[in-house]
């Protein structure tokens, strides 16, 4: 696997699972692997850094990835550092062409993770990014993402920003305090935590940014899953109703089957919480 010449050897590789290999410190060179599609690697514990090596030696007009269109990383405890930077006989390193076919990235419990690979904008046709369980990631920003970015219990991000994506999805990340510049963003999706009983700042900011007579306007949709402390305070008349009754349709849901449902037009507002 970790031969320079991978991509002869095992030409016609689509699916590749690479599971539990907790001695490996570096990861084979797949990315040479001329139609290799699907890609999930598991429990690579050992591994601190992903570099060219993932990449496999690359010269300019060639491509790394052709053809993977899903990758996951999962089980990573130790993985710090993400680069996609390439290196060019010489030893200098470029940014290659890469990734030109996929569509959706996962990262799975990568605790240690810092930041994505600025090469990871190159995705071009990325349509979904899920990050759970990134604990010492701090932002997410400036990537080409059609359709959706979900971020789950990351402790440490700080920042959303720059991302065409028009579908987010936010759960347990206690820190993100900068939600900007998602000129595409269409639907919210907020999991709180069952403590939490407040919105959090960065989504009436998000609000504010938007202009509703402008042809940027493009946030139509909010869904929040809370406890009924949180749902009672966006009711009609209460704490956060200011910011509600300026989205076009918003839902609330608690575990309990508690509701609140309302539509700015042509209107409808509709709970089931009777008033206190």
């Amino acid at each position: 696997m970790m031969s320079s010449s991978l991509g002869e050897s095992l030409p016609n590789l689509q699916y590749l699972y690479l599971s539990v290999f907790p001695s490996c410190a570096e990861l084979p060179p797949l990315g040479m692997l001329p139609l290799l599609k699907y890609l999930k690697i598991i429990g690579a514990k050992a591994v601190m850094t992903i570099g060219p090596e993932f990449l496999g030696h690359s010269f300019p007009g060639t491509c790394a990835f052709p053809k993977l269109e899903y990758l996951e990383i999962n089980d990573m405890p130790n993985w710090e550092e993400w680069s996609l930077c390439g290196v060019e006989e010489g030893g200098h390193r470029t940014h290659l062409k890469l990734f030109p076919n996929l569509k959706e990235c996962c990262l799975v419990d990568c605790p240690k993770l810092r930041a994505l690979p600025e090469g990871l904008s190159h995705a071009t046709n990325l349509k979904e990014l899920h990050i759970w369980g990134a604990h010492n990631l701090r932002e997410v920003t400036k990537l080409r993402l059609s359709y959706m970015l979900s971020v789950t219990d990351n402790k440490m991000l700080n920042r959303i920003s720059d991302v065409a994506m028009k579908y987010l999805e936010v759960e347990d990340c206690p820190n993100l305090e900068c939600v900007d510049n998602l000129d595409k963003l269409q639907h919210v999706v907020l999991i709180c935590p069952e403590h939490m009983d407040q919105l959090p700042p960065w989504l009436s900011r998000l609000i504010d940014q938007q202009r509703p007579n402008s042809a940027q306007w493009s946030f139509r949709k909010l869904e929040v899953y809370c406890n009924i402390v949180l749902l009672r305070s966006c009711l009609n008349g209460n704490e956060h109703w200011n910011i509600i009754q300026r989205i076009p349709d918003v839902k609330f849901q608690t575990d309990s089957e508690e509701y609140m449902r309302y539509i700015k037009d042509p209107y409808k507002y509709d709970t089931n919480v009777p008033p206190e």
